[in-house]
Order: structure tokens, then sequence, then C-alpha cells
């Protein structure tokens, strides 16, 4: 069985929130594992409301410094504390996001009662930030104002699967079959092998998601986060504000569904809407001008990777 991996979106608006539109924040979610993206401002209300335990979240990940981007990170992190969290905390992004935390706990006259862990990113290439048994996720550059980063988290391949009728034929002992599904032939008492690839077939390929904060139109991301099975791509506006886009650079619709088309994506959710707009399903039908499976991102709303 494949392990679980979605996406919960807890905000989707940008710069200024409006109802069911909160600033940028999700979580992924991978075997029972909580991985934070993004934390604006409301995004602990957000986690209370759709169910999500704080202290679940282990890892934090900032794809640059825009307020609707990180202002919820101290109210988070004073909560934490709060509940006496022991557990160490991972916080993955730009340098001066440390800055940040120290600055709350230093004016609040605070302490922090467990440790927090900080991974610098940079904006220049593709880099492994965390790599996990089962899991990896990469950073990769994003053209906005600032340095800004995205994220792919890529699932490991999941073992290979047994072949029940070749097990039963050649009598294989119960406490090999991990090792087969792990790669290995079988010995047999007579010395002879059996191939691994007679016993077991191909696991499923690895699963992607590629979260692509704000940013410009950049078909670069192809070399970064092709195939990815899922993507998130910002929308801030629609065609008619192209200029606009392009002048804050940020992204249309449109261009989101052909960065999705460009990368051959599986699937597409919009979101960092400006709060200028109320129509999604204007945003859906713009994205699908360049590629089909495409929805707005709702809050509250899990999608699947893979």
């Amino acid at each position: 069985m494949s392990k679980s991996f979605f996406v919960l979106i807890l905000g989707s608006g940008s710069a200024i929130p409006k109802k069911a539109k909160n600033h940028t924040s999700q979580v992924v979610i991978h075997d029972g594992k909580h991985l934070l993206v993004d934390c604006g401002e409301g995004c602990q209300i957000q986690l209370r409301k759709f169910g999500i335990s704080l202290q679940k979240i282990d890892y934090i990940f900032i794809s640059h410094l825009h307020g609707d981007h990180i202002l919820g990170l101290p109210g988070l992190i004073f909560s934490m504390n709060l509940l006496g969290r022991e557990r160490e905390l991972t916080i993955i992004g730009p340098a001066d996001i440390r800055k940040l935390v120290e600055l709350h706990f230093s004016m609040a006259k605070g302490h922090c009662s467990f440790k927090i862990n900080f991974v610098d990113t940079q904006s220049k290439e593709k880099e492994l930030v965390l790599e996990e048994q089962d899991l990896k996720v990469f950073t990769y550059p994003l053209r906005h104002k600032i340095p800004t980063t995205g994220f792919m988290f890529v699932s490991a391949s999941e073992k290979r699967k047994l072949k029940p009728e070749m097990l039963k034929k050649y009598d294989v002992p119960k406490n090999l079959r991990k090792g087969i599904a792990e790669g290995r032939d079988y010995i047999q008492l007579d010395g002879s092998s059996v191939s691994n690839a007679e016993l077991t077939s191909d696991p499923a390929p690895p699963r992607s998601y590629a979260y692509c904060s704000d940013t410009a139109f950049n078909p670069d991301l192809q070399g970064y986060i092709g195939n990815a099975d899922l993507i998130y791509h910002e929308a801030s506006f629609l065609n008619r504000d192209a200029e606009k886009a392009r002048d804050t650079r940020h992204s249309t619709a449109e261009q989101a569904g052909e960065i999705a088309a460009l990368c051959g994506a599986k699937k597409l959710i919009l979101g960092h809407f400006s709060s200028k707009y109320d129509d999604d399903d204007a945003f859906v039908r713009e994205a699908r001008a360049k590629f089909k499976n495409v929805e707005v991102a709702i809050e509250g709303q899990q999608y699947d990777v893979g």
C-alpha cells in the first residue's frame, strides 16, 4: 500500500487577506509526517480549524521573507512554547528568518523551551535541504522581488512488489521476504539463485509535489520540477492585469497553466490570489487555456499527490 501523501491548504490569498482567502500557508502530510510550508498571519488559527495539532509539525519551510508568508511564524512558535513543546523544530528558509524568531523572544523577554534548528536556503540553484528515509525535499530558485525559493517534495520509491504465486512456487520463507522486497535475490537450499526480478515487480515511481511560491513567469522551472505529479503555482492576477503581474514579479493564471504544461505535471493547483478578484472560476478558465487538469486552492481541502 502506498504511503499517504497529500497537501492541505490553510491559506490561498496574497498580501491582503479576505474571507476564505487567508495568507499563504499549507501543510504537506507524508506518511503521518507534517511539514508546514510558509506561515502567513493566522496560520495557527487555520491549523486548529482544520484539525492539525501544532505539536505534530516538525519542519517549517519558508519560501521568502515577505510578510504574508512569515508573519504567522512568531505566534505559532510562541504557542508551541506555551503548550510545553519539548521536541526539536527545524525551520528551513532564508538565513534572516533566524533574526525574526530571536527578535520575538528577545523583545518578549522570553525563553524557548525547545531547540530550534535553522537550515539556510539559497535561491541560485537546486539544493537538497532535507533527506529522510522515505522523503527528500529540494529547493529551487524562483523569480521574485527578493530571494525566493520553491520546494519540491519527493516521496521515495516504494519497495518492490512481491509476487505471491512465485513466492509459493519457490517456497520462500517468510523471514526472507523483506530482503527480497528490498531487491535481494533468493538463494535456495541447494545453492541455486532465483533472481529478484522473477519474485517481484517494479514499485510505483516516486511521487512529487512542487510548491511554487511568489514568482514571475519562469520557464526554467521545467528543469527543476519536470514531471511533478502535483504543482501549486501562484496565480496572483488574471490576464487583464498581466502588466501588473510583470511589474510586481508575479504570475497570471494562464502563465501558471503554461508552467504546468511545460513541466509535464499531472495536476495544477492555483493560489496566492489578489484580493481584487472575486471570481475563482475565471482563474481556472484562463489556466485551462494552457493546461486542462487545474483547480483553485480551497482552504481546508486536501489534494493527493500522485
